[in-house]
């Protein structure tokens, strides 16, 4: 799928499908860079792919608002930060504080434009270090 087709279709998708694409990118760039071991960052991922079977939105929003790795602009955790340089925990923690929001930056308010913004630096950045980016009507 080339990349204005996978724009597109995640511009129909729901917001639970647009989150569930971003843990989606999370999990490959996580793979590509040996982080999926990580326990927080299993965490997040399992957290963010969760939302398609929530039935309580406020509710899921506040379980990952305390989690370890949140990408809500807390400091990157011990188990993950210490196996990243200066530069790759900046990456990283803007990954993840984008994925975060490809969902949740719509979830309780009308649909805005944010979500496909922060979808689109998702795959930029999945692009620059050479990670496939998953197609979106599959995960």
């Amino acid at each position: 799928m080339d990349k204005l087709e996978l724009l597109r279709v995640l511009e129909n998708a729901s917001t639970s499908n647009k989150q569930v694409f971003g843990a989606a990118c999370l999990y490959r760039y996580c793979a590509a860079k040996g982080l999926q071991h990580c326990p927080s960052v299993l965490e997040l991922i399992g957290h963010l792919r969760s939302i398609s079977a929530s039935d309580n939105l406020p509710g899921w929003a506040a379980a990952g608002a305390v989690l370890r790795l949140s990408g809500r602009g807390d400091a990157l955790p011990a188990d993950v930060g210490s196996l990243l340089t200066g530069e790759e925990a900046v990456e990283f923690g803007m990954l993840v504080e984008c994925v975060v929001e490809i969902g949740i930056v719509d979830m309780f308010g009308a649909r805005t434009a944010l979500p496909m913004q922060f979808a689109r630096r998702t795959i930029e950045m999945l692009e620059r270090a050479g990670i496939q980016v998953p197609d979106p009507s599959v995960e």
